[in-house]
């Protein structure tokens, strides 16, 4: 995770290791290979089938279905043949939830919804880097929770590497790695090589009144496990942004 003011050159850093942006100096190493060796025509083609790109802003083509958005990347690359593209689309909506809403166009789904589709579409080629830019600036808190633990998930199981710029600082318990960036250079970084702790009182006031009578009937469990209980119980209900402790 990349922090910093805004203006401190994180969106341009980003830009560089997308290969969007050259250098204008030093290297820029991506999977063992220098990207200044390589010739400006074969960039469209590394980015598209090694680099997954997700903005704040969507970028969904308008006119596209959430289906058609997530397949074209596929189509582009022409890796896989019609039915396989199809399969391979219907699962990555399904693996973010939206398989339900595949038909819909992106102004008749949220703006949660949105960034799932975008997702969905950074995953379509299977990158082996996935960079983000404030993927969750214009999301509620709710959507936010979603998208982040989406995020972990895409993480941990495809072990796909994320790269992802905030300004958010409640998101960084997300991180195995915070870089802070001031005026174009790493001013400092943090590690979380362990789990936070967790305040049981504020992680409380986040339960709904359902969740909380649901507590109710493993009460025992509960408080055996305390705080970390609640969380191995109910994991993927609550939003760990909402109770690490700073």
């Amino acid at each position: 995770m990349i922090r910093g003011p805004s203006g401190g050159g994180k969106s341009t850093l980003l830009h560089v290791f997308g290969t969007l942006t050259r250098p204008s100096g030093g290297r820029l190493r991506l999977f063992g290979t220098n990207m200044q060796t390589i010739p400006e025509h074969r960039l469209p083609d590394f980015r598209l089938n090694r680099i997954g790109f997700v903005f704040q802003t969507f970028n969904l083509l308008a006119a596209q279905s959430a289906f058609e958005n997530v397949e074209l990347p596929m189509i582009l690359s022409g890796r896989l043949k019609r039915l396989e593209r199809h399969e391979k689309t219907a699962r990555l909506l399904k693996e973010v939830g939206l398989g339900d809403r595949a038909d819909h166009l992106p102004s008749e789904l949220s703006g949660g919804e949105q960034q799932r589709v975008a997702i969905a579409r950074a995953l379509a080629n299977k990158p082996d880097l996935l960079l983000l830019d404030e993927p969750t600036g214009d999301l509620s808190s709710a959507d936010t929770c979603e998208i982040m633990d989406l995020l972990l998930r895409v993480n941990v199981e495809n072990r796909t590497t994320c790269v992802m710029v905030t300004h958010n600082d409640d998101l960084e318990c997300y991180a195995d790695r915070v870089l802070y960036l001031e005026e174009g250079r790493f001013s400092r970084q943090r590690l979380n090589s362990e789990q936070r702790r967790l305040d049981a009182t504020k992680y409380a006031a986040y339960l709904t009144s359902q969740e909380r009578n649901a507590i109710k009937d493993e009460d025992e469990g509960v408080r055996d496990g305390g705080a970390e209980g609640l969380l191995r119980e109910h994991k993927g209900h609550f939003c760990p942004m909402t109770i690490c402790n700073k």
